[in-house]
């Protein structure tokens, strides 16, 4: 019971990072999976959500093994990372990552680190506040976001109403727009009637446009359009272009496994292929 939860995991409990989110009971083949992609990925490196994806793994390890060494040497990869990213070494990319960490040198007993950790994430929000109209900063529910779009469907829908109200903070920050798009696509493309359909192709223009070199939002926006009958021979040349630039490891590569198999039945012959494509388990990717 809460009364008899000690100040300090109170403390902890209210903070708003991966530990907190609930984001999966399961140690299945799917969360073994998405640990493997987020590895792979980091290994390229140059990623712009470097940063991020070591939150997540960080994250991704403490739940699979127990192992907070392990985990804490993540978070601290994802610390630098963020880092480089703030002109000034610091600012509210850093929350979750703060946070994070404070819940692993608690697990591990350190309570002089984590006291400190804590301290930072106070400062970062005083110095950081969220805007007017969100209770959080517009980073913190864009990272909520896009780490619930990678889990079951009842994530994928609450990141939904973050991505809004990162969009409420920060209306014209394309990775939200992206975000929105995506997640709506996920949740109720399939399911939606013709309207709703018709203004997520809209959603997914729009965030393409915003990020021209964004390959997922290019890639679903195709399959969306494909899906009510907007195949034609400009889109599948389009999609043979996009198809060409997804390296393995790339986010939008099972999307357009999806476009090829599943709508189209067109196929590049294998010399055509980008090398490693059919070597990818596509569900790593969705």
């Amino acid at each position: 019971m809460d009364s008899f939860k000690t100040p300090l995991r109170r403390k902890l409990d209210s903070l708003e990072c991966h530990f907190t989110w609930n984001l999966s009971g399961s140690k299945g083949q799917r969360v073994e999976g998405l640990r493997e992609y987020l590895e792979e990925v980091c290994k390229g490196g140059g990623c712009p959500w470097e940063g991020h994806l070591y939150n997540l793994l960080g994250y991704i390890i403490y739940h699979i093994t127990d192992s907070a060494e392990e985990a804490l040497a993540r978070l601290r990869q994802a610390e630098v990372a963020l880092k480089e990213r703030e002109p000034e070494g610091r600012g509210p990319r850093m929350l979750v990552n703060q946070a994070n960490l404070a819940w692993v040198h608690y697990h591990l007993g350190e309570l002089p680190k984590c006291h400190a950790c804590l301290e930072e994430v106070a400062r970062l929000q005083e110095d950081f506040p969220a805007p007017p109209g969100c209770e959080l900063h517009p980073e913190v529910y864009g990272e909520k976001g896009w780490t619930q779009i990678k889990f079951e469907h009842d994530l994928k829908t609450q990141a939904v109403t973050n991505f809004e109200m990162a969009l409420r903070g920060d209306p014209d920050r394309k990775e939200w727009h992206a975000g929105l798009a995506f997640a709506k696509y996920k949740v109720y493309f399939d399911s939606g009637n013709d309207e709703l359909k018709e203004e997520i192709i809209e959603q997914l223009k729009r965030a393409k446009t915003m990020d021209p070199d964004n390959l997922r939002m290019s890639t679903l926006y195709l399959v969306a359009s494909a899906a009510v009958g907007r195949k034609t021979e400009e889109t599948t040349n389009e999609a043979e272009h996009l198809l060409q630039q997804i390296k393995p490891g790339c986010d939008g590569l099972g999307d357009l496994f999806h476009f090829f198999r599943n709508i189209t039945a067109l196929w590049l012959v294998p010399a055509e292929r980008p090398r490693g494509l059919m070597s990818s388990p596509p569900h790593l990717y969705s």
